[in-house]
């Protein structure tokens, strides 16, 4: 058991970093204004209705930049878990740490190279949404077309490459130090052991998601399609890089689940009820075992040994 000054942020953050991922791509819209459907513009009419968007670039122009920025995401999702005290950044495990950030320095050159790809294009875009605006606002008998073109022509940046950015930040977070602030050593200590209990939580969350969508299918007496046995892999894989604290219940529990995954084609059998079972099973120790698996999450945390806290990295 460890003692209450033993588990703090200092601790948490020798064994993992924050990593906070910051993509902006513009958005190229434009909210309709009532004069520009013809309509008056009161406030009894902003209040009633929804006038949508002006697109100022086509959809398809942006398909390669957005398939990026969710390939990065999914990047900082893989290797990662939620940090619930900063939104939208990630604590990632000392050994994920350089993987990941390899990953992403390639994420923002692809990135780079798509930005500078659609600035080139981008008199082009802007030329062919021209006149796809204006015969729509011909369509809704604007009456005062020229000045809507003009407020809509406005608002396209001169510089657009500026309104694109990829970049991250990762750091650690440091305990407290003067005599004054131990006084809060107790909350800083419960805040940290939350953080473990989400860790150890969503793997084993996310490992009993796929268990519970398999069994669903075993109870129906049918088999487990191929794709979501794939499926199954890819989440099994995730889960064993990902056990940094070393749950022994979870690694045991997912040695069945493969087991069971062995067999290719779970065919509808008089043992599905039994295989169903087996499934149940795994579910359930999970489940039951969390307290347990948390607290050994917190030793194994203390024993882990201090590293160096790296610089904090900002990267365009």
């Amino acid at each position: 058991m460890t003692n209450a000054t033993a588990l703090g942020w200092d601790t948490l953050f020798f064994n993992g970093s924050i990593v906070d991922l910051d993509i902006k791509v513009w958005s190229a819209r434009l909210s309709v204004r009532p004069p520009d459907l013809g309509i008056e513009d009161t406030n009894e009419v902003r209040e009633a209705l929804g006038l949508g968007i002006v697109r100022l670039a086509p959809k398809k122009a942006f398909e390669r930049i957005l398939a990026i920025r969710r390939a990065a995401l999914k990047d900082v999702e893989n290797h990662s878990f939620n940090f619930p005290f900063i939104r939208g950044a990630r604590y990632v495990p000392e050994k994920k740490i350089e993987p990941l950030l390899e990953k992403l320095r390639a994420r923002r050159d692809e990135f780079g190279t798509a930005v500078f790809e659609f600035a080139a294009s981008y008199d082009a875009v802007r030329a062919e949404m021209y006149p796809v605006i204006r015969k729509a606002l011909l369509d809704a008998a604007c009456d005062n077309i020229d000045e809507s073109l003009s407020r809509i022509d406005a608002e396209y940046p001169e510089d657009v490459n500026s309104r694109f950015y990829f970049g991250w930040t990762s750091y650690a977070i440091s305990g407290a130090k003067s005599k004054a602030a131990q006084d809060a050593v107790t909350q800083e200590t419960e805040q940290v052991k939350g953080v473990v209990r989400e860790i150890v939580s969503q793997l084993r969350a996310e490992f009993s998601d796929k268990v519970s969508s398999v069994a669903k299918i075993i109870a129906r007496g049918g088999k487990i399609p191929t794709n979501s046995i794939a499926s199954c892999r890819e989440v099994l894989a995730r889960v064993k890089e990902m056990n940094v604290f070393g749950d022994t219940e979870l690694t045991n529990q997912v040695r069945a689940f493969e087991r069971i995954l062995a067999v290719s084609e779970v065919e509808a059998r008089p043992d599905n009820e039994a295989l169903s079972k087996d499934l149940d099973a795994i579910a359930e120790n999970v489940q039951k075992s969390l307290d347990e698996a948390v607290a050994n999450a917190e030793a194994t945390l203390t024993g882990l040994g201090n590293r160096k806290i790296t610089i904090p990295e900002r990267r365009k």
